[in-house]
């Protein structure tokens, strides 16, 4: 569909690695996000707050967008970040993957987690959607990302899953000029998991 960046593991620093931030006394979560966003970004919605990787504290799912059509960021798509608590007011920042413009720029629709198989090792899901407003195509393209965490580790790369991810991408809820409108199969958490049920 789209040739997806997968940059995976690299830090704001630019170097190899993850990041590690510092937590102000008394800073609300927002706050430290906001202040410690990647150059020329900002959070385009609330952070995602889980346990379902197995630390001592939740870790935080949070997506960073350009500020500007003008920013000097080489890549212009919206970047998701895992903040893994190290102690109690740090966290180690890694990068999970960049999710480029398609007709239009990404939007995260959804981000959860859910087991694949019988065991309790949980997934990360991503539903991203992009607007579609061309001559003869016009409507919303999703897209689900499925990434394999190793539990309590951010040393580990994240594993894309590509075979599955392909298997649960909603499709194009678009009109066309030259063909029959399409309805998308998967634009939320809940019809993707409906749809892992089937394929378990």
């Amino acid at each position: 569909m789209r040739c997806l960046s997968l940059m995976l593991l690299l830090v704001f620093s630019w170097g190899v690695g993850a990041t590690t931030l510092e937590r102000m006394s008394g800073e609300s979560i927002d706050a430290f996000l906001v202040r410690t966003a990647p150059r020329n970004r900002q959070p385009v919605q609330k952070p995602v707050v889980t346990d379902a990787l197995g630390f001592s504290a939740p870790v935080l799912l949070v997506a960073y967008a350009a500020t500007s059509n003008d920013s000097p960021d080489p890549s212009p798509g919206v970047q998701l970040f895992l903040f893994v608590p190290k102690q109690s007011d740090s966290y180690e920042r890694v990068l999970i993957d960049t999710y480029e413009p398609e007709g239009a720029d990404a939007s995260i629709e959804s981000i959860f987690f859910s087991s694949i198989d019988k065991t309790s090792d949980k997934k990360l899901f991503v539903i991203v959607s992009w607007e579609q407003n061309h001559a003869i195509v016009k409507g919303t393209l999703y897209q689900t990302f499925i990434y394999s965490l190793t539990p309590k580790s951010a040393d580990a790369k994240p594993q894309y899953l590509q075979a599955l991810s392909d298997k649960l991408s909603g499709g194009c809820d678009c009109w066309r000029a030259d063909e029959p409108a399409s309805k998308a199969r998967y634009k939320n958490a809940a019809q993707v998991r409906a749809g892992l049920l089937k394929i378990k």
